[in-house]
């Protein structure tokens, strides 16, 4: 009943999964007989539903109907998804705190949509991220295109669960005020480069202990549209 599943999905381990079609299809059964129900996975569904008296007696899986399967799959499929979201939020804990490019695919009115590309950095090639209305810089609202390529500060990494899906939200800002000296990082390779003082779309005051090319400076200041100063301090 699962062959396919578990080919599908062979980037999880064969526990996950076995986990995934023992909760999905408990959940599936104890809704659509609303009976308590146990349900292993040991090459194929064991099932056991608990009597009215206390008694126990199984239940041929071969016995359920088309339409009972095909329900028992969605809750399974679901279980799934939220688990190769949980993997894809565990591989990629490190993006957080992190600048990265992305292509703006969606303009609306509470937030941005956009399109990253994470194949240098992660095994996992295209995500979606969403930049908030209240984390862009109020000089930037209103000039966004579709396809514009900037850089985005990752703020955090949200697996959500909803009823009928699963996904991993990936919040972005462009007003933090580490996100100039992490840009200057990124475009120089020069760590320990800290941001003191920001006010976006004016001025970012920034501390380093080693000289950072004025190439640079004048590039990440152009893109966020404000004045860089740096300050280089002695060992």
């Amino acid at each position: 009943m699962f062959d396919e599943t578990f080919t599908k999905y062979d980037e999880l381990s064969r526990h996950t999964l076995v986990d995934a079609v023992e909760i999905g299809a408990t959940k599936a059964l104890n809704l659509a007989l609303k009976a308590n129900v146990a349900v292993t996975y040991q090459n194929g569904l064991q099932i056991s539903m608990l009597g009215a008296w206390g008694e126990t007696f199984a239940i041929n899986p071969k016995q359920l109907g088309k339409k009972m399967r095909r329900h028992i799959k969605d809750f399974v499929e679901h279980e799934i998804c939220v688990r190769k979201v949980l993997s894809e939020a565990e591989k990629l804990k490190g993006l957080s705190g992190m600048v990265v490019p992305g292509s703006i695919v969606q303009i609306t009115e509470s937030h941005l949509l956009v399109e990253m590309d994470l194949q240098d950095q992660f095994s996992l090639n295209y995500h979606l991220g969403v930049c908030p209305t209240r984390f862009q810089p109020l000089h930037e609202r209103g000039t966004y295109r579709k396809g514009q390529v900037l850089h985005w500060y990752v703020t955090r990494l949200l697996p959500i669960a909803a009823q009928n899906r699963a996904l991993l939200v990936i919040h972005l800002s462009r007003v933090t005020p580490q996100f100039p000296a992490r840009l200057l990082q990124e475009k120089s390779g020069i760590d320990k480069i800290f941001c003191t003082q920001r006010l976006p779309g004016v001025r970012s005051h920034i501390k380093t202990e080693r000289f950072i090319p004025k190439e640079h400076i004048i590039e990440v200041g152009k893109e966020l549209r404000e004045n860089i100063h740096v300050r280089v301090i002695q060992k």
